[in-house]
């Protein structure tokens, strides 16, 4: 417990006033990785099981149009694989976000919020399958190891509606997402 409360007092000495760049004229670059793996079952007069393992690659680009509010551009790339089969899907898409800090630009460990839309084709099998709109909203804390950089743990929520090419059919999926990102915060 004694080296514990040494590791902390030390980091918090080390890291203590962040004065991060989340003000005005700043910019803000990062992104985060997830990972995931589901299992779907379905019951009835055609029952079926399937397992599938992914990953997405989201970036951000932000620009702060006041202090403590960013607007900005999110691109992102996914891939899944369904297991056993050669049915892989891949996605690719763009759309806008905004963010907020609540607390002061002086504190090394901040709270914020952001909500964005992104539009996305998918691939399966090397042909556009779908189409798809994606709305999310996530909240989470921010610690800066300094001025510029900083370590993000979110908790998400995605709305994801796509329209079927090839037979017109439509889906919704909503999903809850805990994430870990990585930003970096430019000074004017």
């Amino acid at each position: 417990m004694k080296k514990l409360l040494a590791v902390i007092t030390l980091f918090l000495l080390f890291f203590g006033k962040a004065n991060a760049q989340i003000t005005e004229g700043n910019w803000m670059v990062g992104g985060n990785a997830s990972f995931n793996h589901s299992k779907y079952e379905s019951f009835g007069d055609f029952p079926s099981k399937s397992k599938s393992s992914g990953m997405q690659l989201n970036a951000n680009l932000g620009y702060f149009v006041i202090n403590n509010f960013a607007v900005g551009v999110s691109p992102y790339f996914g891939f899944s694989n369904l297991e056993g089969s050669n049915n892989s899907h891949t996605s690719y898409g763009i759309g806008p976000f905004v963010r907020y800090y609540f607390l002061p630009s002086d504190k090394m460990i901040n709270v914020f919020s952001q909500a964005g839309y992104r539009y996305g084709i998918t691939y399966a099998q090397g042909k556009k399958a779908s189409t798809n709109n994606d709305f999310d909203i996530k909240a989470g804390a921010v610690v800066f190891f300094n001025s510029s950089v900083a370590l993000e743990f979110t908790a998400e929520y995605h709305i994801d509606k796509g329209k079927a090419i090839n037979n017109n059919s439509s889906h919704q999926f909503n999903y809850f997402v805990l994430g870990l990102g990585f930003q970096i915060h430019l000074e004017k």
